[in-house]
């Protein structure tokens, strides 16, 4: 009896000590990187500077990175403080909201691609820059919150949740558009969480994927065939 009253003292005490402040760091960022991908759709590069001035600019299009950083200091300095399981929660919460941006964002760059098929000469230069341009801006998103599913990797190979060879592989996909994500809900439904959402998740990317692929192949025979 004493021994399992200890044991329940000790699992509030550990409760107790949670860090339950870092799930507004993740909603934070999701709110920030919709922001970003506006700000980068209504206004161009030159007319930031021309109505923020050069510095203010530049540290806006660096923002993503910057609270890549911000993440990245938090998680490394409350430390034990954040759970295993919060910093799946963090994850998967980043993730899963960035779902429907990266969504239009690959339908853009589809479609600044076919531009450059175009009979016109300056489009053929000007599609692939934009297109390249809009997957840079992407990826800044992408790396900005690879804090949250990186600590969990490590911190899920600590406590012997998953093997080395699927922390590294899953580490390396971090860095990959799809594959971060897929690589995510494989290791989340593995350990039995956030499962029926997950679930969700996929059969609505599947949708959205065949409605992009049916609008790709209206806009392509309409407009560019």
């Amino acid at each position: 009896r004493f021994c399992c009253a200890d044991t329940e003292e000790e699992s509030e005490m550990e409760e107790a000590r949670k860090f339950r402040g870092i799930y507004i760091l993740p909603a934070l960022y999701v709110i920030v990187a919709y922001g970003f991908g506006l700000l980068a759709y209504r206004l161009p590069g030159m007319e930031l500077e021309k109505y923020m001035g050069e510095q203010l600019a530049t540290a806006v299009w660096i923002l993503p990175l910057t609270m890549g950083v911000i993440n990245l200091i938090v998680v490394l300095g409350f430390g034990k403080r954040i759970s295993r399981e919060q910093l799946l929660h963090c994850t998967l919460l980043i993730k899963y909201a960035l779902i429907p941006l990266y969504l239009v964002g690959g339908l853009g760059v589809v479609l600044f691609f076919a531009l450059a098929f175009v009979p016109l000469p300056f489009m053929i230069m000007i599609g692939p820059v934009l297109a390249i341009g809009l997957c840079v801006l992407g990826w800044m998103i992408l790396v900005g919150a690879a804090p949250f599913s990186i600590a969990y990797l490590v911190r899920a190979r600590q406590e012997g949740v998953h093997g080395t060879f699927s922390v590294i592989l899953a580490g390396i996909f971090q860095f990959f558009f799809a594959l971060d994500v897929i690589s995510m809900m494989v290791l989340a439904v593995k350990e039995k969480k956030w499962v029926k959402v997950t679930m969700v998740v996929i059969l609505l990317m599947i949708l959205l994927a065949l409605l992009g692929i049916v609008g790709g192949i209206i806009l392509w025979w309409t407009y560019i065939r």
